[in-house]
């Protein structure tokens, strides 16, 4: 018969193990330090946060300071006051060549993938502008996404005539076909004549061009008529939509903004349109006597997918896709023009 004991069993306690019935006090003083320590570590821990979001938040207001979107040509006209004026009138503006440029090298902002979509589209279209002029045209893929495109034109530019003009187009901007008659124009300067004598030649004896060299033509010889001056750059949507001119600026000048560009990673990396920023970091006073600013009537000639901002709008499917019709429209008469 199993005889079962009424007294309770008593715990053996383990070695190092506190022995809460004995040692009360002693309990209390450990949660009390543990109380301090945790504490302790609790206020550093706030503390360093606050100097963490302190850090972080200077550090963007010194890359906001940095990289924010400038103007490009503030107080222009005051600026520009004291330049010389030109000691005759300039040669006609003679095009040498089209570039645009689209590359997905690099890590950049504002990249969809309805981008290689609109660069396909584009290039059709200003493959067929350059045929129907009957000058070069090349669009460069490699590079940088965002800091190439100066590379790229200050190499390109270095390949046409001297004295000639290169256009630069971007690649989310297209030609519209409208032509217009290649005789002179009242408004058209007598030297700016020949500007459109070239195009002759390419239209096949059919008398018309395009309404945006033309509109170039007069814009060049309209410059010096009311201010006096010869610029080397006309940028008529910043770096988007501009002309330069193979001489000694145009070469210096691309090539000064494009070496800048090259050692600004970061502005690479976080700005969707660096080479303003560059632009706007190297123009001198002396600089801005041979560049004529952004002309918003000449982009009525263009299609162009951009805010003028830092929007990235080229993710919107359906206003990318409505660019996407026109451009092809656009191109569908520019080779038609080529077959009259």
């Amino acid at each position: 018969m199993e005889i079962r004991s009424s007294a309770p069993t008593q715990r053996v306690k383990q070695r190092g193990e506190l022995d809460v019935t004995e040692d009360v006090p002693q309990l209390k003083k450990w949660a009390a330090l543990q109380k301090r320590v945790c504490g302790a570590c609790g206020l550093r821990a706030a503390l360093l946060c606050c100097l963490l979001l302190i850090f972080t938040a200077g550090v963007q207001q010194l890359v906001h300071e940095k990289f924010k979107f400038e103007t490009l040509y503030p107080d222009f006209e005051a600026g520009t006051a004291s330049c010389d004026k030109a000691k005759a009138p300039p040669e006609a503006l003679r095009l040498g060549g089209i570039l645009s440029f689209f590359s997905q090298d690099g890590l950049s902002v504002g990249l969809t993938s309805l981008w290689p979509r609109i660069a396909n589209a584009t290039q059709a279209n200003h493959q067929a502008f350059a045929s129907l002029l009957g000058v070069p045209y090349k669009q460069v893929t490699s590079g940088h996404r965002r800091c190439g495109k100066m590379r790229a034109v200050a190499e390109a530019l270095k390949c046409i005539a001297p004295g000639t003009w290169l256009f630069f187009i971007d690649a989310d901007a297209a030609f519209k076909a409208s032509v217009t008659p290649c005789a002179p124009a009242p408004s058209l300067s007598p030297m700016h004549c020949d500007a459109l004598a070239w195009h002759g030649n390419t239209t096949q004896g059919r008398g018309k061009c395009p309404s945006s060299i033309r509109a170039l033509a007069a814009f060049h010889g309209n410059v010096f008529r009311y201010s006096g001056r010869d610029p080397s750059l006309l940028n008529l949507w910043p770096f988007g939509l501009f002309a330069v001119r193979h001489d000694a600026f145009g070469l210096d000048w691309l090539e000064r903004v494009a070496s800048r560009l090259e050692s600004e990673l970061l502005l690479c990396r976080l700005s969707s349109i660096p080479e303003r920023k560059a632009a706007f970091w190297v123009t001198t006073p002396a600089d801005k006597c041979k560049i004529w600013p952004n002309d918003q009537w000449f982009s009525s000639y263009f299609l162009h997918l951009t805010s003028g901002t830092e929007e990235n709008i080229k993710g919107d499917a359906a206003r990318t896709e409505a660019f996407l019709e026109m451009v092809e429209r656009e191109s569908r008469a520019l080779e038609a023009a080529m077959a009259r």
